[in-house]
């Protein structure tokens, strides 16, 4: 494949205008983006690596094309219909298409690599993206109370996935100011 700078960055510009499906499913408004989902797993990945001396830029940068992907394949959660061997075979296309467009093919092993799950960077990234997902909800659920309660799911569905200490405790962090939260939230108004 021949290299196309510009193409591949009007891929990349895609993510911004993305919305992540998971917030569109649960009727947010104005749900955040892919692009705003990579910019902050960003900050708190780099975080993470820090804390277990792993490679902060390493893992950063790993969050920058983490979701890279989507830009051709769309945001496919469980509830799209998709097994998960036809997400990842789409995503793998699609990571293999842009690392060619891009002519850059760390974006190909870093992507992989993250997917894989063997590396500590990759298990703090995964880390990352699952607790960027509930700092997210927990501002939907302050945002629009009567949303609280279908946000619930992704608490259980994350805790069992977190494979780092530090982000098991930044989880029992975001699960303790969630039950802080007001007792209405949630609540649909009588």
């Amino acid at each position: 494949m021949e290299k196309d700078s510009l193409a591949f960055y009007e891929l990349v510009g895609k993510l911004k205008s993305l919305p992540r499906a998971g917030w569109v499913r649960r009727g947010i408004p104005n749900p955040e983006t892919v692009a705003e989902h990579m910019y902050r797993s960003q900050f708190i990945a780099y975080d993470l690596a820090v804390e277990l001396g792993a490679d902060p830029q390493r893992c950063s940068n790993m969050m920058m094309v983490h979701d890279l992907p989507e830009a051709l394949a769309g945001d496919i959660t469980p509830h799209c219909g998709v097994s998960k061997e036809e997400k990842a075979r789409k995503e793998i296309e699609a990571a293999v298409y842009l690392a060619g467009l891009s002519g850059n093919n760390d974006y190909f092993e870093l992507f992989m690599e993250y997917e894989r799950k063997e590396t500590l960077c990759a298990q703090i990234c995964n880390d990352a993206d699952k607790l960027e997902c509930l700092v997210q909800a927990l501002e939907y659920a302050k945002q629009y109370p009567t949303k609280a309660k279908v946000l619930e799911d992704f608490w259980p569905y994350s805790q069992g996935k977190l494979m780092t200490e530090p982000g098991k405790r930044m989880f029992a962090k975001l699960v303790t100011r969630k039950q802080n939260l007001p007792r209405t939230f949630g609540r649909t108004p009588s």
